[in-house]
């Protein structure tokens, strides 16, 4: 997740914040902002990003990994399909936190790992890339086809 913070407030206030807040259309300035972020995850990502707009977010997707990036102007968040184990994982996560890095400097927003409870900024990427490999494992197990 990524949220601009007031000095002194944590990533929970700033999320409290938000949840009240009404979704607003995205204006010319976001959506060039939301421009750079595609031109940005092609390079990190390698190969297209799509590209989905409604009147409040932009959905830029890579079909290749799954990776996913959502820009609301205020806020973005990245998601990526729990399927990477090993190696593969590894290889994700560091992908997911150099797009993290671009995304915090085209939108001036602060990104915050929620499964470590981190922000990207200092969060450990092997910790994290770890934690992804083990819940991969885990919902291996449950996917179609494996038990």
């Amino acid at each position: 997740m990524f949220l601009r913070r007031t000095p002194g407030q944590t990533f929970a206030q700033a999320l409290d914040a938000r949840a009240d807040a009404e979704p607003a259309p995205l204006g010319e300035a976001e959506l060039a902002v939301a421009a750079a972020l595609r031109a940005r995850a092609e390079a990190v990502l390698g190969g297209t990003v799509e590209s989905h707009q409604s009147l409040d977010v932009v959905e830029l997707t890579h079909e290749p990994t799954g990776i996913q990036l959502s820009f609301f102007g205020a806020e973005a968040g990245l998601s990526v399909p729990y399927w990477y184990v090993g190696d593969a994982a590894t290889h994700i996560v560091t992908q997911l936190y150099a797009l993290a890095r671009e995304v915090e400097e085209a939108t001036g927003l602060e990104g915050f790992d929620e499964q470590l409870g981190e922000p990207v900024a200092t969060a450990d990427a092997e910790a994290a890339a770890a934690l992804f490999a083990q819940t991969g494992g885990i919902m291996a197990r449950f996917a179609p086809g494996t038990g």
